[in-house]
């Protein structure tokens, strides 16, 4: 139910969005990060800005928490989305991604 492993700096995941309408989105990760492996930085690319964050612990690899990591806006069409490693892991594991979600706010 995720997407996990995360411990080479190459490794990505893409999606592939279609918005049916122009609007404001305010866009969530839910994840999973261990104490021993916080303090990592994501990137997500392919939106009108790059959003850059900072993976906070949640607890243990098995505590997912959805948290708002920016807003933006987009116009309707196909989009590809991708998020990485903003630099080299410093600390064992990115996270353990289980959902990106882009809602209209």
């Amino acid at each position: 139910g995720n997407i996990g492993y995360w411990h080479g700096n190459d490794d990505s995941v893409t999606w592939r969005v279609d918005v049916e309408r122009d609007g404001r989105f305010d866009i969530y990760l839910d994840f999973a990060c261990d104490d021993n492996s916080s303090g990592n930085h994501f990137r997500l690319d392919g939106l009108d800005t790059v959003i850059r964050g900072e993976v906070p612990a949640t607890g243990g690899w098995n505590r997912y928490r959805s948290r708002l990591i920016g807003t933006t806006m987009l116009r309707a069409g196909k989009f590809v989305v991708s998020i990485r490693s903003n630099e080299p892991l410093r600390r064992k594991a990115l996270f353990d991604l289980r959902e990106l979600r882009l809602s209209y706010s």
